[in-house]
């Protein structure tokens, strides 16, 4: 499957905005050291899937099989739908508000991040 421009475009400005590290700073869930798949990228997998136009979880296969998108954010293995089901269910409140707190990084740039104590 070939990926449009548009998402193409769209994960280059989300790695100039620094969504992926961001996330990486900000979630606090914590994964055990075997765990394959940290819980920023999933996010970033689902994100990218809801740009490509994706209305079900089953529908990441596009992702999964796109190499162009996989090569730029470094996704070497790419989880099945169960897991993403399983990391989602990690979720509370708490990381809701945390996922938010990223977003307005995302917005308000680095210096928003700096005076929230993250060094981004």
């Amino acid at each position: 499957m070939f990926i449009l421009a548009d998402e193409v475009s769209e994960a280059k400005f989300a790695e100039k905005l620094q969504l992926p590290k961001t996330l990486k700073k900000v979630i606090s869930i914590e994964r055990g050291p075997t765990a394959d798949y940290k819980v920023a990228n999933v996010i970033m997998m689902l994100m990218m899937g809801v740009l490509a136009g994706i209305k079900h979880i089953s529908h990441l296969e596009i992702l999964r099989t796109d190499s162009v998108i996989r090569k730029l954010f470094s996704w070497e293995k790419f989880p099945d739908n169960r897991t993403f089901g399983r990391l989602f269910e990690l979720f509370n409140h708490k990381h809701c508000n945390e996922l938010h707190k990223a977003e307005q990084i995302a917005q308000l740039g680095k210096k928003f991040g700096q005076r929230n104590g993250l060094d981004v």
